[in-house]
């Protein structure tokens, strides 16, 4: 996500001014301290740097905010609208002459982008209704006029080119080109060059003598932070340019360049590169990207993007659909393909408030899946996709499915081995798990003389030992965890507030999960789970209900513990007589069947959970 470095930091410096009912001046130079330490960080010029944050001190501690009800919110509001004004305080748009075409000259250095960021810009244009018009005005890179037209078809837009000859000749001839063909904009694409390349820059102050043109966009990479303001001031120098595109902004996690670009050269950033695709150029909105590095979302954004990709009937006839309780496969399939049209998941999901842009990547969000649930719903026919009770019964299969896998999981983990249970088959597959303890007499949980604390910082040095891995996540059973809580050691641990060797904060998690809290010593995330199954192999005569994970029994692990989860192949018999073998994970499908008619729907997987290296956890039996 665009600078989340920088809003990360940003976030633990205001963390402070939240919880203060009331500022002081001291606690506005403190804060600005770690502000200045966080922008230095982020590659922001250094001046640009300690004058943002004497603005800020110097309206922080004004009256205005020091007896403010909310100080603190009056404060991040103040760095808010400084950061909007550092980013050149609105957007700034293209400009259009009387008399068009307006001609925008694209400039920059090699491999900085100005090919498909042209291609961009054009296709954005031609959206808004305008017809521009691309130029070849790069003669020295080997197929880079081809490059053009490749991008140029993507985006629809004309590309007109004169091979090798003079670019000053091609840009006039191209203008001449659009006035008699009525295009409005023409975006001449030029050869990209170092700054120190006198001859080349030379060239491009030709161009602009030759065509006069109405914007002069240097195209950058945000990426390279400082080094990007220092062309941008060498090209300004030289040409006079009227704007920024700053490309790679998706992925600069630091910001250095896009809040020193304006405030060093007071031209302003007009566009911004979020991405590989046509589409991904934004209109660069000073006041918006300030509210994405607070934490505050980008809402109009989101809304914009959603406009412009989405189809507007299909959304309406969508909502009337679920409004009537008629939803069906269909309408999922046709939401699935307006939400892939808006980009990645994560993109979306950075532009709402509240989000931690910082922890996304920590999510295990993958966009692919609703490639497998299209893929799982093309399967069926129309008909099928409308039938409800096909959605709800798919539901319960899937989700079956998924608790299986979870059991597997959770069996490989606690007992080193997977039953394999069925019709002909009654076998165990057992991956070597040594890694096994049981405590006995005195020294189980719950007992005068156990030593709980003892016992998890000897199983973590075993862990390191056998499996060479670092746990720090620790699930305990039900029991297990009322007796570690009950130790007098442990109370008196996490009772102890000088020293914040403990912190028991409860929290519910999805799937059955329960966080319980943090242990410093060992340094150990605790949970406890709470999901059942029903064991109805062991003796299918009298089915017994079952804890996931038993209440006697703590599993130490590490917090990406190295499993990987196999699939076999899946095969069916369909109704030609033909053995249908697929390579999925899982396959749905659906068959009738005779006597009486009915409709099956059939869900197949052959999961296996296996670990890539084995005793990389613990399991001890503590009470």
């Amino acid at each position: 996500m665009a600078f989340e470095g920088l809003a990360d930091k940003l976030g633990n410096a205001f963390k402070k001014l939240k919880s203060k009912g009331k500022l002081t001046e001291s606690d506005v130079k403190e804060a600005m301290r770690e502000v200045r330490l966080a922008l230095l960080e982020a590659d922001v010029n250094y001046k640009v740097a300690k004058d943002f944050t004497a603005r800020i001190t110097e309206r922080a501690v004004g009256e205005d905010v020091m007896e403010s009800l909310t100080p603190a919110q009056m404060g991040i509001k103040i760095v808010n609208e400084e950061l909007t004004a550092l980013m050149g305080g609105s957007e700034e748009r293209l400009k259009m002459p009387a008399h068009p075409p307006a001609v925008i000259m694209m400039c920059g250095l090699q491999g900085a982008g100005k090919t498909t960021h042209s291609a961009k810009l054009a296709k954005m244009l031609k959206s808004r209704g305008s017809r521009p018009l691309l130029v070849a005005g790069d003669i020295y890179r080997p197929a880079a006029i081809k490059q053009l037209q490749v991008v140029g078809a993507q985006a629809g837009v004309p590309v007109f080119e004169m091979g090798t000859e003079d670019p000053v000749k091609i840009a006039q001839a191209a203008v001449r080109h659009a006035r008699d063909y009525g295009n409005d904009y023409v975006i001449i694409d030029t050869a990209g060059r170092l700054q120190i390349d006198e001859a080349l820059m030379n060239e491009l102050k030709n161009i602009k003598e030759a065509v006069n043109p109405t914007d002069i966009l240097l195209v950058v990479d945000a990426m390279t932070g400082q080094e990007a303001v220092n062309v941008a001031k060498s090209f300004d120098d030289l040409l006079d340019i009227t704007g920024v595109i700053l490309t790679k902004l998706d992925g600069d996690t630091r910001g250095g360049a896009a809040l020193s670009v304006k405030a060093i050269t007071g031209k302003p950033i007009k566009f911004a590169g979020t991405g590989e695709k046509i589409d991904d150029l934004e209109v660069f909105h000073p006041d918006r990207m300030a509210s994405r590095i607070l934490g505050m979302g980008d809402v109009l954004s989101l809304i914009e993007d959603a406009q412009a990709k989405i189809d507007e009937k299909s959304a309406a006839r969508t909502a009337e659909r679920m409004m009537q309780n008629k939803m069906d496969f269909n309408d999922l399939l046709e939401q699935f393909r307006q939400v892939k049209k808006m980009g990645p998941l994560k993109g979306i999901l950075s532009k709402l408030p509240g989000i931690n842009s910082s922890k996304l990547d920590e999510m295990d969000i993958d966009d692919r899946i609703m490639d497998r649930n299209a893929a799982i719903i093309l399967s069926m026919t129309p008909e099928e996709r409308a039938a409800k009770q096909l959605i709800e019964d798919y539901q319960r299969l899937n989700d079956a499915a998924t608790r299986r896998e979870e059991w597997m999981a959770v069996r490989t983990i606690m007992d080193g081995q997977i039953p394999v249970v069925g019709p002909g088959v009654n076998k165990v597959i057992d991956f070597g798990f040594t890694n096994k303890v049981k405590l006995e007499g005195t020294k189980k949980w719950g007992a005068s003389a156990a030593k709980p604390l003892d016992d998890l910082e000897d199983w973590v040095d075993q862990v390191l030992e056998n499996g060479f891995a670092n746990v720090d996540h620790v699930v305990m059973g039900k029991t297990a965890l009322r007796n570690f809580l009950a130790d007098t050691n442990v109370q008196n641990m996490l009772d102890n507030r000088r020293i914040e060797l403990g912190i028991i904060n409860p929290k519910d998690l999805p799937n059955g999960a329960r966080y319980i809290g943090h242990l410093s010593k060992p340094s150990l995330d605790i949970y406890t789970y709470g999901e059942v199954y029903l064991d109805d192999w062991t003796d299918p005569s009298a089915p017994v209900t079952k804890r996931l994970v038993d209440d006697n029994k703590i599993a130490l692990m590490p917090s990406n513990p190295n499993f990987m989860r196999a699939y076999g192949l899946t095969s069916y018999i369909d109704d030609t007589k033909r053995t249908i073998t697929a390579q999925t994970n899982r396959l749905l499908r659906t068959y009738v069947k005779h006597g009486p008619d009915r409709m099956i729907l059939e869900l197949q997987t052959r999961p296996l959970t296996i670990p890539d290296k084995v005793d990389s956890w613990l399991v001890a039996t503590v009470c």
